[in-house]
This record gives structure tokens, C-alpha cells and sequence, in this order.
């Protein structure tokens, strides 16, 4: 439970950055229709701050699945799982 509240804190944040939101705007239904900075440009530096913050790859295929909040927290959820089951 502890890495997921990392997962979405962080999310949180990088929405707040990149996208001139305020924390009271993100919910999990929040995708790129809802935003109005949400470009292709603005989707591919999120993809890179996801990527360098937990240490995760993403594939083009996978972007393209980045609907909304809560689709990226399982997204990112799903490959710290994977990090975590190749270490081991």
C-alpha cells in the first residue's frame, strides 16, 4: 500500500507541474480532455518524469493506454510490481 500513496503523491505533483493544476483538480477520472496543457508535448514529459522518478520503462503502446489518473497510477503500480518481481 505504501509504494501506491507514492505512486499517486507523486502523480499529483508532476499533474501540478506540468499541467498548472491545482491538487483539488486531480481525480482519477482526469485525463487529457480535461486539461488544457495536456499535449502530445506535455504527455511525453510526463512520460519522462514517470520514467526517471521510479526507475520504469514506457512503452509507446503503454502511453497510449494514459487515459486518465488513475489509469497511470495502475500503469506505474503495474511496472514497480515488475521492478520488484525482477529484482527479486
Amino acid at each position: 500500500k505504501g509504494a501506491y500513496m507514492d505512486a499517486t503523491n507523486k502523480l499529483i505533483e508532476f499533474f501540478i507541474n506540468l499541467f498548472s493544476l491545482i491538487s483539488e483538480a486531480i481525480h482519477d477520472k482526469l485525463g487529457p480532455a480535461g486539461v488544457d496543457h495536456w499535449d502530445s508535448l506535455q504527455h511525453l514529459n510526463l512520460i519522462l518524469a514517470i520514467e526517471e522518478e521510479f526507475g520504469v520503462s514506457i512503452s509507446p503502446e503503454e502511453s497510449t493506454e494514459m487515459l486518465n489518473f488513475e489509469l497511470i497510477v495502475m500503469l506505474i503500480e503495474e511496472k514497480l510490481e515488475q521492478k520488484k518481481a525482477n529484482a527479486s
